[in-house]
């Protein structure tokens, strides 16, 4: 961790977080992180998949999460992004304080709740117990997967400039039940060119998800051609992999309601039959976007809950391959909550 976090009160009566960073701590992360590149770079022959190309992406990130002057303005660019339009936001993010934030210490509103990776045992301590696999379960991973997918739709394919770190750590959950997103350390800006390709991606794994149990002709030819889209994006594979390498390599990044993938792959990363094992390298720019992905994915799986990325964004996909602007695919607006402690519970 490079900072603390602690609660506040401002004069006024607002509520408030205050992010303090870590005396000379970046030059010792820095320092680490260069060890990491320049082993990355030794062994670039020895592993399968080109590690460097990871280590400068997160080294050029990391110079960044230590001005919290650009974590504070990209916190509300995401804020503005998500409320654009009059919208009801999918996730909650908290807004910076104007004049009271510096290159080391952020001021910013106060999330109350409980964060997604400390959430069962906050409900056991209040006596609430959520059994795994339980409908509960079932109902609220929806819930959450539902309000994250459409919150990283936005920033994705109409912003352009996404949260790169949504781990269970920086996912809370508000006491009325609502998702907020924490800690814009890490965010990514993606040029218009990227953003369609990826909107061109969504779209052709929903195509084949849709040919699948119909037409197992055309979902073969549909496969084929995810997998050349995929490769033309710059995905450069080993010579042991197959000719549906490309296309279950999508799959599996982009629809984890899959336990199967074609031609043997398996869904499993820590299979020898998993796809990824076949990558030999990819555009920097698929770094923090599949790692953003993949945290979705990781949630899904860990609630058992069947979640395709690609379906949930092919309108707003389609959107901006039209030109068209792009709104929220399920946001949806409501009344008074109950406590989301008591709600769970019932």
């Amino acid at each position: 961790s490079i900072a603390q976090v602690h609660r506040a009160t401002l004069r006024g009566g607002r509520e408030v977080a205050v992010k303090v960073q870590r005396p000379n701590v970046e030059p010792k992360l820095m320092s680490d992180i260069s060890v990491i590149k320049n082993f990355s770079m030794l062994t670039r022959e020895i592993f399968p998949v080109d590690y460097y190309v990871v280590c400068r992406e997160l080294e050029e990130q990391l110079q960044d999460e230590f001005d919290f002057n650009a974590e504070a303005n990209g916190m509300d660019r995401i804020a503005n992004a998500l409320e654009r339009h009059g919208r009801k936001p999918a996730v909650h993010v908290p807004r910076s304080v104007p004049g009271l934030t510096s290159q080391r210490v952020l001021c910013m509103d106060f999330v109350p709740g409980a964060p997604l990776s400390q959430l069962r045992e906050e409900l056991r301590r209040r006596g609430i117990e959520i059994e795994p696999g339980s409908l509960a379960e079932q109902v609220f991973g929806r819930k959450l997967l539902s309000s994250l997918t459409d919150a990283f739709g936005v920033m994705v394919f109409e912003e352009g400039f996404f949260h790169a770190d949504p781990h269970p750590g920086n996912i809370f959950i508000r006491p009325d039940g609502s998702v907020a997103l924490i800690d814009f350390g890490q965010t990514k800006q993606i040029n218009v060119k990227f953003r369609k390709q990826v909107a061109e991606l969504m779209v052709k794994v929903s195509d084949y998800n849709r040919l699948a149990s119909k037409d197992p002709q055309a979902a073969r030819k549909s496969l084929m051609a995810l997998g050349d889209f995929a490769q033309s994006m710059g995905v450069e594979f080993l010579p042991s992999a197959g000719p549906s390498c490309a296309g279950a390599l999508a799959l599996w990044l982009f629809d984890s309601s899959r336990r199967e993938l074609p031609d043997g792959y398996e869904a499993n990363e820590l299979s020898p039959n998993c796809p990824v094992r076949d990558v030999a390298s990819f555009p920097r720019e698929f770094v923090l976007l599949c790692r953003m992905t993949l945290l979705i994915r990781g949630l899904a799986m860990r609630l058992n809950v069947g979640w395709s990325l690609a379906d949930a964004w092919r309108d707003s996909a389609l959107k901006l391959l039209s030109g068209e602007e792009v709104a929220v695919a399920t946001g949806k607006g409501g009344g008074q909550r109950k406590k989301f402690w008591r709600k769970i519970s019932s």
